[in-house]
């Protein structure tokens, strides 16, 4: 391979990882304005998904926990349904246990 081929192909390799890149941060800065993702202000996540059981492969149990509090859902198809609300929420020693 001459020098001049083996320059245009180093060349293009890294003009096609700058527009990976520039991509990257366009989404992410478009993810930020549009509010998609984890709240980046350092402040802990107020919704939660503890737990996950499939029943069926259209229905699912889910338990969220909301601040303080447990709620289990009932999800699939076109509705969901809460099943118990307002369950107080357990410590990862309390679940263990």
């Amino acid at each position: 391979m001459e020098t001049v081929s083996l320059f245009r192909v180093v060349l293009s390799l890294l003009f096609v990882l700058g527009l990976i890149g520039l991509s990257a941060l366009l989404l992410r800065k478009l993810a930020q304005m549009q509010g998609w993702g984890a709240p980046r202000t350092g402040q802990p996540r107020r919704l939660q998904v503890i737990e996950r059981l499939t029943l069926n492969p259209r229905q699912a149990l889910l338990l969220v926990r909301r601040d303080d509090k447990e709620h289990l859902l009932l999800i699939g198809g076109n509705e969901g349904l809460l099943v118990e609300s307002s369950i107080p929420a357990q410590t990862e020693g309390e679940r263990k246990a």
